[in-house]
């Protein structure tokens, strides 16, 4: 055979080996047939049958680790929980898609990447954790999954759930920042609950989220600064816990706010902090606050009544200036002769403690 018509055959044999498609692996684990392909000693799964009710993901199959899921369980509609085994660095495109009876699925840190459309259309999917691990989530990996009421995530991921109709999200605690337009065009985003590790959000992170409710976020932050559009509808606030502070004006004019909660972490509290706060009607300042600046209860209409812990050693000037519903205050002893400069109504009853 000459050598021209030799390299010819080889190249066509080789070409034929690279076109052959993959051969198909398959064990049966649990019940459950398994059908897996097999790279550089890795597995990808390809199918799973029956793929019903509460399935757990292989850690091996064919003693091979399970290093991803293809588009294994595409219209799987009767698929209600998975579980993934910490062997998995990538889920697929379309992995889950269509799975309309998945609630719950759990994604262990090592997951790196998940693909375009992996959870579309998930709708019954209730909650879902991103580890820190994962560098990459395609656009639509989580989209049409209207059921979503909880997710936890790093901010970087907050517009992949903007189909959720009604989602609480959480910032994980060590996040330092939350980019520009981290959560642009949430429209559905109830509530937020943003660690005092943060100390910086981005413009615009909020624009467009007009059902915002709750929140959870650092005493450093202005509310007014944070929700420029929609800082007067929320009605439920919690300090996070770790802030030793709340700063001047943090929550001034949120005329909606009802509910406020401080941890026993603030030790000081603003210039204005809840000035014109005129739904606040009542308040709970923890033993941990030695101080309460100039104004920091103005204009508080709705206040009925308050009590200053012992922790506390000054209040400053027309801190209850226009508090006209303000009935009670009940501050400890060592504060008695401060009180004519708190700009107190007239029929306020000023209680000391002994």
């Amino acid at each position: 055979m000459n050598i021209k018509r030799q390299s010819t055959l080889l190249l066509l044999a080789s070409l034929a080996f690279a076109a052959a498609p993959l051969r198909a692996e398959i064990e049966t684990v649990g019940g459950v047939t398994w059908t897996f392909a097999l790279s550089d000693g890795k597995a990808t799964v390809t199918s799973a049958s029956p793929a019903t009710g509460a399935l757990s993901v292989p850690s091996t199959l064919g003693g091979h680790p399970v290093r991803s899921i293809a588009d294994a369980f595409v219209n799987c509609t009767g698929l209600v929980s998975v579980e993934i085994p910490d062997t998995v660095t990538g889920i697929g495109d379309s992995a889950f898609s269509g799975c309309s009876g998945l609630v719950s699925v759990s994604i262990p840190d090592g997951v790196a990447s998940i693909g375009h459309e992996a959870f579309f259309d998930c709708s019954a999917l209730a909650s879902v954790s991103i580890p820190a691990s994962v560098t990459a989530i395609d656009a639509t990996a989580f989209s049409g999954c209207s059921g979503l009421t909880s997710v936890t995530a790093d901010p970087n991921w907050g517009t992949r759930f903007s189909s959720a109709t009604n989602l609480s999200f959480t910032v994980p605690g060590g996040v330092t920042a939350i980019p520009p337009n981290a959560f642009s065009g949430c429209s559905g985003l109830r509530s937020v609950a943003i660690p005092a590790s943060v100390t910086g959000i981005g413009n615009s992170a909020f624009s467009g989220c007009f059902a915002i409710k709750d929140v959870v976020i650092p005493g450093r932050f202005k509310l007014s600064a944070v929700f420029p559009a929609f800082y007067q509808q929320i009605t439920d606030a919690v300090i996070a816990q770790g802030s030793t502070s709340i700063g001047d004006s943090a929550f001034s004019g949120c005329r909606g706010l009802t509910s406020i909660t401080i941890p026993n972490s603030v030790t000081s509290i603003g210039v204005s902090a809840f000035a014109d706060c005129s739904g606040l009607t009542e308040l709970t300042i923890p033993n941990s606050v030695t101080s309460i600046g100039d104004s920091t209860f103005y204009g508080c209409s709705g206040l009925t009544s308050i009590t200053i812990p012992d922790s506390v050693t000054s209040v400053g000037n027309y801190a209850f200036q226009y508090c006209s519903k303000l009935a009670t205050i009940s501050i400890p002893a060592s504060l008695q002769g401060q009180t004519s400069n708190w700009g107190l109504r007239s029929a306020c009853q000023i209680i000391v403690r002994n």
